[in-house]
């Protein structure tokens, strides 16, 4: 998540009571999680890509419409596809 959404989202809970603790990716989430056991709550951010054998346009629908942004079926090849926005 962007550090402009991270501190809006921050800003908010705090404003809701709540202790804040930020990370600025999964490891470095993952590290404070660690170091703290109180922490009750983990908001993230997740870009959901989808492996699997399924290439069908329905199944693609569907992975669509359940938040999947991107598409890899196996087997793969390591050539680079250009991802499309």
């Amino acid at each position: 998540m962007s550090r402009t959404v991270r501190t809006e989202v921050g800003e908010f809970l705090k404003k809701n009571g709540l202790d804040v603790a930020y990370a600025v990716d999964g490891r470095d989430g993952l590290g404070k999680v660690k170091a703290d056991p109180s922490l009750m709550l983990i908001v993230c951010d997740v870009n959901i890509g989808m492996l699997t054998t399924e290439n069908s346009p329905s199944m693609k629908g569907r992975g669509k419409n359940v938040g999947v942004k991107g598409w890899i079926v196996k087997p793969f090849n390591d050539v680079a596809v250009p991802v499309r926005r």
